[in-house]
């Protein structure tokens, strides 16, 4: 899936949650499993950055919330 796809995939999940603003977002979302493709991590970035309407304080903090599959990452690493 290319980032685009993966974003519109976060948007529509962020969505289904009621988070005031991205302070809200940050202190109360579970969180997101994935193998980190680049595709993935682009989606997740614009989609917060849109959702939020603003620039994210940086890629260090949206990591922390988005954790990487060892297994996933290992097999995309076979497999590419």
């Amino acid at each position: 899936m290319s980032a685009i796809h993966n974003q519109q995939y976060f948007n529509a999940l962020i969505d289904c949650h009621n988070f005031n603003n991205y302070d809200d977002f940050c202190e109360s979302w579970s969180g997101n499993i994935c193998d980190i493709s680049d595709s993935e991590w682009k989606g997740f970035v614009n989609s917060v950055q849109q959702y939020f309407n603003a620039k994210c304080k940086d890629d260090v903090e949206l990591l922390s919330l988005f954790s990487v599959c060892e297994v996933h990452f290992d097999c995309s690493l076979f497999l590419s």
